[in-house]
Order: structure tokens, then C-alpha cells, then sequence
């Protein structure tokens, strides 16, 4: 029996799972919800051009859920704005919702009305699962209170089965998210202890001994390494520590690796905060022209000792090792 129920939380811990429940749940509530009550009541009767707006906002909509990991993968350095307005927008839209929905329905829902609340529960409860927008719980608790009302609305005591469905469904939705911190927490773990072996000059690890034997310079990469898959993998735990780590381990002023190693942590930095296309076009440096460049050339040889110097000397050696040389041979 718990093997089974384990082996039921590691099915239900997949994401194509919750990615299959959230677009087969769209698409019931958003089918159920065009034959409700409520959607003539607010919208009025079909038409033509209602049936092709509604299509395309369909579309659309189970195209977002559909993608939503992937588009929240690939959001660039302005994610935590993006979240914002995102949650700003669905906030509004429940809000002026609700408001329409108050005054223009004020009969018995049908059960296609409440088919289309469950359905978008459950939606929003997939969509707990993959996304972190910030809206998604919220969003969450409004269809749940939708579904409450409207049964409220058909009988007082209806209500007791939607708080019931509801509380199912909190804590379902906490359930999983403790068994997702554990089983991170637990890799994490797994994973801070591997590369402590790895660093530890006591450690009896095997590939310990051969980092030492190869010296800093390999071991500062293996952690750099690390610490760039931990961000690419999103997991903070991991890469905080990884960062604190390499910071021990880094110096502007100490040998080539560590000074090379500290601007590649600072990298990892700028991209674990998604500053790193603003870092890039601030140090981007001026491109003077060609007449420009020769003249700043021509400057800096004639204020540098250095540069003069070497010329200087490159000449004087070249000169001297070919001064009794025939010159007729080179022609």
C-alpha cells in the first residue's frame, strides 16, 4: 500500500501529467462555460461574429496554458516585470468580471456554469504546478469561490459540498508542494554533500584525490562548472551555496585561475540575476572610426614607454642579426 501510494505521488510529481490536466481542464471549461447560462446572460445570444472572437480567444488561450513552462522558461532579464504586469492583468480581468457577472446574472446557474468553474479550479491547479507567475493561486481561489456561490445560489446547503471540493483541492495543491520541497531539499542535500566529498582534502573520494593531484585550477573549473548547472537546472539552493563556495575560492589579485575564475563567477551572477544584457551594453565600448583609431594609436605610442620601447627593440635585434647578411641573397 505505500509503495503504491509512492509510486502514485512520483506519477502525479510529472510534469506532461500536469500539463495534459491543465489543457483537457481549458478546454472542458471553456466549452461547457459557451453553452452555460451565464455566458448568455452576460454576452447574449451566438452570432456569427461572437462564434469566431470566442474561437480565436479559445485558441489562444489553451495555446498560454499549453506553453505556459516553456514561455516562462525562455522569459529574458525583464521576468520579474513581466510577472507583474501579468498578475496586474489577471487580477483586472477577474475583478471586471466579477463585477459584470454581479449584476447581469441573477439566476440559478446551470450545471454547465458549474462543470466550467470546476474545470478552471482545476486548471489553475495544474497550472500551480508548472508555472510561478505569482497570479496562480490566486486564481486558484477565485473559480473556487465562483464554484461556492453559484452553489450557494441553487441551494444554502450546496455550499457545504463546495467548501468540501475546495478544501480537497488546497490541500491537495499543499501536499504536493511539501513533497516537492522535500524531494528538492533532499537532492540538494545529495548534491552539496557530493561536491563537499569533492573539495574535502580529507575526504576518502576517489575523484578528490585526482582534483588534488591536478590543483586549484581544476577544482575552482569542476565548481564553476557545478554552480552553472545548478542556474540552468533553476535550483537556488544549490546555487547559493555553490556561489558562496567559489567566492572562497576566487581572487581578483591572486593567480591567473582565481582572477579568471572571479570575473566567470561574476557572469554566473549577472545571469542568475538577468542583469546581463543591461552589464553588456553598459561596458560595450566606443568603436571610434578608422582616421580615429590611427590617431589613438599614434597618442598612446608616443605617451607609452613601453610600446615605443619594444618597437625599439625589435628593431635594434632584427638590425643586428641581419647585418652581415647579403642582401642580393633575399632578392
Amino acid at each position: 500500500m505505500v509503495l503504491m501510494l509512492d509510486q502514485i505521488g512520483r506519477w502525479l510529481m510529472q510534469p506532461q501529467i500536469w500539463r495534459f490536466v491543465c489543457f483537457a481542464s481549458s478546454v472542458t471549461g471553456l466549452v461547457c462555460y459557451a453553452l452555460s447560462s451565464s455566458f448568455n446572460l452576460l454576452f447574449g445570444e451566438w452570432n456569427m461574429l461572437k462564434i469566431l472572437f470566442y474561437t480565436v480567444f479559445c485558441f489562444m488561450f489553451c495555446l498560454a496554458i499549453l506553453f505556459a513552462k516553456a514561455w516562462q522558461q525562455n522569459t529574458h532579464p525583464t521576468g520579474l516585470l513581466c510577472k507583474a504586469h501579468l498578475s496586474v492583468v489577471v487580477l483586472t480581468a477577474t475583478s471586471v468580471y466579477s463585477f459584470f457577472y454581479d449584476r447581469a446574472v441573477n439566476t440559478k446557474p446551470d450545471a454547465f456554469s458549474l462543470i466550467s468553474s470546476s474545470a478552471f479550479s482545476i486548471m489553475s491547479l495544474g497550472l500551480s504546478r508548472q508555472t510561478h507567475f505569482g497570479f496562480e493561486v490566486d486564481l486558484l481561489y477565485f473559480f473556487l469561490g465562483c464554484l461556492m456561490l453559484q452553489l450557494m445560489k441553487i441551494k444554502l446547503l450546496l455550499g457545504i459540498v463546495g467548501a468540501c471540493f475546495s478544501y480537497f483541492l488546497v490541500i491537495f495543491r499543499s501536499m504536493l508542494q511539501n513533497h516537492e520541497d522535500v524531494v528538492h531539499s533532499q537532492q540538494a542535500n545529495t548534491d552539496i554533500g557530493f561536491v563537499t566529498d569533492m573539495l574535502d582534502p580529507d575526504s576518502g573520494n576517489g575523484t578528490n584525490i585526482v582534483l588534488s593531484d591536478m590543483g586549484l585550477g581544476t577544482t575552482l573549473k569542476h565548481v564553476l562548472v557545478a554552480c552553472a548547472k545548478a542556474i540552468a537546472d533553476t535550483d537556488l539552493i544549490m546555487t547559493r551555496w555553490l556561489i558562496q563556495k567559489s567566492r572562497e575560492m576566487v581572487s581578483v589579485s591572486g593567480e591567473p585561475m582565481q582572477r579568471l575564475g572571479a570575473y566567470v563567477l561574476e557572469a554566473l551572477v549577472a545571469r542568475l540575476a538577468h542583469s546581463g544584457s543591461s552589464i553588456y551594453k553598459a561596458l560595450k565600448p566606443f568603436e571610434p572610426t578608422d582616421a580615429n583609431l590611427l590617431s589613438y594609436t599614434h597618442i598612446f605610442y608616443q605617451i607609452c614607454p613601453y610600446i615605443k620601447f619594444g618597437y625599439i627593440s625589435a628593431n635594434g635585434v632584427i638590425a643586428e642579426a641581419m647585418k652581415d647578411q647579403d642582401k642580393n641573397s633575399y632578392n
